[in-house]
């Protein structure tokens, strides 16, 4: 990371003939020179090293984790070959072994798998590199469009990623990858969540959201008891709340897990933070606010009433425990995240 190499002025020629291409030639030197790739984990891979410790699954099926697994490396390959033709400083790094110190010098990262690598790469960005996500695994052209007689709208294949994040995938990252490398598209600002836990003997501030935050007991079968207090289009409310948990989240995340939950679809761009508690019981504050909207500026405080309990950002992967008395702060104050689009 430290023996960066000048982009050659042969950019260019990856795109002769192009619009993109007479710009590639002139902009160049204002573009990304050094690469940081954060490449998944497949699950096939993930479970063979449990095959070979005896521990894997005797469910599996073993031939579609295969084919998954193939496209993945073979997008992962061809990517290679691309950046390798632009003379970038390009550096490849597992997902899993992803550190802060690997940013070093970076101005642009790539997160090559689905949405969870996005998130992932995410966590260790400042405001000041660039993401590029691209879907490794999508369907194939051939795969979009075919329709069934007794079923004229397939069902999606839920064993690949949705790719909301990703602002390309295995079959157009040729086109896309080298317009961003020049500067021919314009990343957007997303939003992101600050979230501080301070216990009896210390503070934790824990990775910026992009998606959302999920405050509940570890056991989906428990009940969450906490304190909760806020201000809502510009009422202020406080209450204690016996439920699920409470979901707050970012306009990226309003159409993940909180749609589902029965939350609202923001403009992406917006700077807001929804909030939703998740199955209150209707006798712990019958009048009081399960959900709403928070301005810039303002942030929703969360005492965990329960013995235990967890702060879960973008998921499972990054959890915090939380303890009885324990205090969280979220807002949406973190530090703006600069993504691709499609």
């Amino acid at each position: 990371l430290h023996r960066w190499q000048p982009v050659p002025v042969s950019l260019w020629r990856l795109l002769p003939g192009t619009a993109v291409a007479a710009r590639m030639a002139f902009v160049e030197p204002g573009g990304y020179k050094r690469l940081l790739v954060v490449v998944k984990q497949t699950a096939y891979s993930m479970y063979r090293q449990m095959k070979a410790q005896g521990s894997a699954p005797l469910a599996l099926q073993w031939q579609s984790l295969a084919a998954r697994d193939r496209s993945h490396r073979a997008c992962v390959k061809e990517l290679g070959a691309l950046l390798r033709k632009t003379g970038c400083a390009t550096t490849f790094v597992n997902r899993q072994e992803l550190h802060h110190n690997h940013l070093e010098g970076v101005d642009l990262v790539i997160a090559v798998g689905g949405d969870g690598t996005a998130l992932s790469a995410s966590h260790f960005l400042r405001d000041d590199v660039a993401l590029l996500a691209i879907n490794s695994d999508p369907e194939a052209p051939s795969e979009i469009g075919e329709e069934d007689r007794t079923n004229p709208a397939p069902t999606p294949d839920m064993r690949r990623s949705t790719g909301a994040l990703c602002a390309c995938n295995r079959y157009n990252m040729h086109q896309v990858v080298p317009e961003v490398l020049v500067k021919a598209r314009e990343p957007k600002t997303r939003s992101r969540l600050r979230v501080h836990v301070k216990a009896a003997y210390n503070d934790t501030l824990l990775p910026p959201a992009l998606n959302d935050v999920l405050v509940a007991h570890p056991s989906p079968a428990a009940v969450s008891r906490l304190y909760i207090s806020g201000e809502c289009q510009g009422k202020r409310f406080d209450m204690n709340s016996w439920n699920s948990g409470v979901w707050l989240c970012t306009a990226t995340g309003s159409t993940a897990a909180m749609s589902s939950a029965g939350g609202v679809a923001m403009d992406p761009l917006s700077r807001d933070m929804q909030w939703r508690i998740r199955e209150q019981l209707d006798s712990s504050a019958p009048q009081a606010p399960c959900s709403g909207i928070v301005e810039p500026g303002g942030q929703i405080f969360i005492r965990w009433n329960s013995q235990v309990g967890g702060v879960y950002v973008d998921g499972h992967y990054v959890h915090h425990s939380l303890e009885l008395g324990d205090e969280v702060t979220v807002s949406a104050d973190a530090r703006p995240l600069y993504v691709f689009h499609p």
